[in-house]
């Protein structure tokens, strides 16, 4: 996979573009850091077809590379929507190696405004274990909220943290 015009296809205006660089992103067996984190805003895009694709890129990641955490960990206070979702779920899915992304997904637990993701956030908390208990206070606080679904994830994930 020659990565810096695939790169430049992911984020180019055209439509088409975008979407026979995320058909060859979709074939890929090993998906360097870099691609992945042009394919991620695309979880947002504003054509249905690139989002859609983008987002089957992203299921089919069932185990991130390590060393994409710090990049993941970085882009999440800025990423939005979708994007903010699948950064968070990446997160989660590289589990106890993405300890480094705590701090920043304790914050998005507390402040991020769409519940999808501040569920999300509180379940990759969980996957990271006990390496993760600095975020305990976040998950407490989360832990008594109303809404069951997200109390529930984070009671899990102290359960996990332990």
């Amino acid at each position: 996979m020659d990565i810096a015009p695939l790169i430049q296809q992911l984020r180019t205006p055209q439509v088409s573009t975008r979407l026979a660089a995320l058909q060859e992103c979709l074939v890929s067996q090993d998906m360097p850091g870099e691609v992945l984190l042009a394919v991620l805003p695309l979880t947002a895009d504003a054509n249905d077809t690139v989002r859609d694709q983008a987002v089957a890129v992203c299921e089919g990641i069932e185990e991130p590379q390590l060393a994409i955490s710090t990049a993941l960990t970085a882009y999440l206070p800025t990423a939005r929507g979708d994007a903010a979702y699948w950064c968070v779920t990446l997160l989660g899915r590289i589990g106890a190696g993405a300890a480094g992304a705590v701090d920043v997904l304790a914050t998005c637990l507390e402040r991020h405004e769409l519940l999808a993701v501040r569920e999300r956030a509180a379940w990759a908390l969980g996957k990271i274990g006990p390496a993760a208990a600095a975020a305990r206070n976040s998950l407490e606080k989360a832990a008594q909220i109303t809404d069951p679904r997200l109390s529930r994830l984070a009671k899990d994930a102290l359960d996990e943290i332990g």
